[in-house]
């Protein structure tokens, strides 16, 4: 009987630890959906994001991740997220799984462009937090203003 509770209490210790990392996971992802709240060393060195974006696949690598969200600061464009919808989460470890949509806002000028993102990415929690690896993002509708 002594067993068996100390295996369920480990269990239940490990489900808790699991709910505890995922907490932090949507502020993460949210966070990295726009160049002005983007952080760097949440994208792993070997961190990998498939973009679907006006019937061209990209395929960007670290550098290149790094790169897209810095144009868009260099360039002053100002964003904002709309709307961010957790369709599907799962925590196994120390490793997540997120589908989400989310409606991205983009000001420059006087120019004003609503994009639709559909997304599905893996992040591993680390000690410093919840680090990117690999994307698939779907942006589907622009609309211009």
């Amino acid at each position: 009987m002594q067993k068996l509770f100390i295996l369920s209490s480990l269990f239940v210790s490990a489900l808790l630890c699991d709910v505890a990392r995922a907490d932090g996971l949507e502020d993460a992802v949210k966070l990295n959906l726009t160049p002005d709240h983007f952080n760097p060393t949440s994208i792993d060195p070997h961190a990998r994001e498939y973009l679907l974006r006006d019937n061209r696949h990209l395929l960007l690598d670290h550098a290149e991740i790094l790169r897209l969200n810095a144009d868009g600061l260099q360039r002053g464009i100002k964003y904002d997220v709309l709307d961010f919808q957790v369709q599907e989460r799962a925590v196994h470890s120390s490793i997540a799984s997120i589908n989400y949509e989310a409606e991205i806002s983009e000001d420059f000028q006087n120019a004003h462009v609503t994009t639709r993102t559909f997304s599905l990415e893996i992040w591993e929690h680390r000690v410093r937090g919840w680090i990117f690896l690999f994307g698939v993002v779907q942006e589907v509708e622009s609309v211009r203003r």
